[in-house]
């Protein structure tokens, strides 16, 4: 019973930290694309 109550509270540990990343990657995304979309010489320096 032990190990159950362990593998569940690792599992949410794992799944915890895995949509930390990925709040972390879709706030990094969402930053580029502003920083992007305002500056158009910044794109243009891009390409």
């Amino acid at each position: 019973m032990n190990n159950c109550i362990f593998f569940s509270i690792s599992a949410s540990a794992v799944t915890a930290r895995q949509f930390q990343r990925e709040l972390d990657l879709a706030d990094k995304a969402i930053l580029w694309a502003l920083i992007s979309a305002s500056t158009k010489e910044g794109r243009k320096r891009v390409h």
